[in-house]
């Protein structure tokens, strides 16, 4: 019997552990890579939705950014959640917020994420800020006139 590849979400869940404290690099894209947050309005409420602290408890998003189409965020997963059931819940509020306050038709979110450990080192001593030229020449340069990158402190 003739075997088929496994789906590509599979190969971003194996190995994927959620342990309590741990920082996670996490990656979250839009469908078909479309450029969602090039618009003001959904990029606003996705900001001030990402920015709760309230969505993301008991985990804690330390920092993040916004691109055109997709979100990267460094979290530290909290006590009794899973990295998947946290990401999950996170999308699916910032999809609705922005579907009950905004024109938007479609998916906000694609199906997944990618996620990598971080190490503890990266927390305490920051590192350098990479991002893009395709959506931004700096931070904070978007036409309508966003800073799209996020950090919170617990």
């Amino acid at each position: 019997m003739p075997t088929f590849p496994i789906s590509g979400s599979f190969h971003l869940r194996r190995g994927r552990r959620s342990i309590p404290s741990q920082l996670y690099l996490v990656t979250t894209i839009t469908p078909q890579c479309k450029p969602h947050f090039l618009n003001t309005e959904p990029a606003r409420t996705t900001v001030r939705s990402m920015s709760s602290v309230d969505l993301w408890f008991p985990s804690h998003c330390l920092c993040w950014v916004l691109m055109p189409d997709h979100w990267h965020g460094l979290i530290e997963l909290g006590a009794g959640k899973s990295l998947s059931s946290t990401m999950q819940r996170v999308k699916g509020a910032t999809a609705r917020i922005v579907g009950q306050s905004c024109t938007f038709d479609g998916s906000l979110w694609d199906k997944g994420f990618h996620d990598r450990p971080a190490s503890r080192r990266i927390h305490r001593k920051g590192g350098p800020l990479h991002h893009r030229q395709s959506g931004a020449g700096r931070v904070g340069g978007r036409p309508h006139g966003l800073s799209l990158l996020g950090c919170l402190v617990p």
